[in-house]
């Protein structure tokens, strides 16, 4: 998965994977339950350290966008059936690459 990483960008690489990773999930229309590439992989492909993978995926998991299972990495995570709408909202604002200028483009 190329993640389009730009290193001179204002926006700091692990949000930049965050909205990489989130806006994936939102325009591939992946089912939740998918994993994604693992850590190791992931960093590889985009020439990224593993802490920030690490990281971001963490954050990920905090907002409630991702899941881990030890020994299995991470899954898109299945969305709250009260609470759908917000998850999806959530995946749109974490995708939206011009957080820094308080405002999607």
């Amino acid at each position: 998965m190329d993640l389009g990483i730009d290193r001179q960008a204002l926006v700091p690489v692990v949000q930049q994977i965050v909205s990489a990773v989130a806006e994936w999930i939102r325009k591939s229309g992946v089912s939740p339950g998918t994993r994604l590439p693992s850590i190791r992989q992931l960093a590889l492909d985009n020439l990224l350290s593993q802490s920030s993978v690490i990281e971001a995926f963490e954050r990920m998991e905090a907002q409630g966008l991702l899941t881990s299972k030890q020994g299995s990495g991470f899954m898109v995570a299945q969305p709250p059936v009260a609470q759908e709408r917000h998850w999806y909202e959530e995946i749109g604002r974490a995708s939206c690459r011009e957080r820094v200028y308080g405002e999607c483009r």
